[in-house]
Order: structure tokens, then sequence, then C-alpha cells
């Protein structure tokens, strides 16, 4: 399940940076140089650690005890700095977006949050890390009078939130459950063929 999330961690960069380069381009445009550069370098900071893991790791067929617990905390490293890279987004940019461009900011964190579920949830705390901040600075900023308070905005990413963790703690088990099963498998037929040589050889004696 590992190397399923490396390697699907470093093929989202592209549309990461596709979407980091827009809301970047907003906040640009609404004269928030600072948020949008601090936006763009954060990006591409997690863009580079996500290839760099998938380079060193993702071509192994099997990690060591130590490799996995230490790709595993660079997985929630990671995903605390793009949450960091969301809350600066939410907080900054967001509240300067008014109409399409506020609702397409919203519909671009809900689709990232839904991407980062196919991986993320196989890395340890690494979907809920991100989830939290992500989801967690849109409802503050939600509910703080102002030009983006909206609470129907901020009770539905608590429910979408709740809804994402139920659904990715579902997948993650299923998957575990699966592979085990594969294992028992392989194990009980590995068995069977030993069995099967012994009766021979028994029979040959």
């Amino acid at each position: 399940m590992l190397q399923v999330a490396l390697h699907n961690s470093a093929r989202s960069v592209i549309l990461l940076m596709v979407a980091v380069v827009f809301v970047a381009w907003l906040g640009w445009d609404a004269g928030d140089r600072v948020s949008a550069a601090t936006l763009v370098t954060l990006g591409l900071a997690v863009a580079a650690w996500r290839w760099q893991l998938n380079r060193h790791h993702g071509r192994q067929s099997t990690l060591t005890p130590g490799e996995i617990r230490s790709v595993v905390h660079q997985l929630e490293a990671n995903a605390v700095l793009v949450g960091l890279m969301w809350c600066v987004a939410t907080v900054f940019i967001y509240p300067t977006l008014r109409g399409t461009t506020a609702t397409v900011y919203v519909v671009i964190v809900a689709g990232s949050v839904a991407t980062a579920a196919f991986f993320m949830s196989m890395a340890g705390r690494s979907f809920a890390l991100l989830s939290a901040l992500q989801l967690g600075s849109l409802v503050v900023v939600s509910l703080i009078p102002g030009r983006a308070a909206s609470v129907p905005l901020a009770v539905l990413a608590v429910v979408f939130g709740v809804t994402m963790h139920r659904a990715t703690r579902e997948f993650r088990d299923t998957t575990q459950r699966a592979l085990r099963h594969g294992l028992e498998a392989d194990v009980a037929n590995a068995s069977l063929v030993r069995a099967k040589e012994a009766a021979e050889a028994a029979n040959v004696a």
C-alpha cells in the first residue's frame, strides 16, 4: 500500500501545481503578492519532496521496517506542509475572491481533499493531517465575520470532512484485509506445494 501511496503522490504533483499556480494568480491579481509568492514557494517544495520520495523508494520492491517508518513520517510531514500551504491560500487569498472565483476556489479545495484521499489514507495520519488543516482553515474563515463569512459553507465543509475521513478509513481497512487474505492464500498455496512435493518424494522412495 505504501508503494501505491508513493506513486500516486508523485502523479498528483502536476495537478497540485496547476491548482497552486491558479490560486496564486488569483492572489497576485487581487494585490496580495506576498501570499501568492508564498503559495508558489510552498507548492514547489511539496512537489520536489514528493518526487524525491518516489524516486528514492517508489521503485524498491520491498522496504525495511525502518524505511517504511521513514517514508510514512515524511509523507505525514509533506501532508502538513500541503495543509499549511492551503491555510495561507484560504486565510489570505480566499477572502479577496468574489462570485465565481470564490466558488471555484472552494471546488479546488474539495477536489484536493478528494484526490488526497486516494493515496494519503494509506500513509499513516497523512490524510487526517491534511484535511484537518485544509478544511479546518476554510471552516474558520467561513465563521469569522467578514466578506468570506458563510455558516452554511462551514457546516458543509465539516460534513464533507467527516464523510471523507470515514470513507478513507473504510477504504484502508478493506485494502488491508484484502492484502492480508492474499498473503494467507499465498502461504496456504506454498504449504500445499510443499506437501505435494513431500508426498511425491515419499512415493518415489
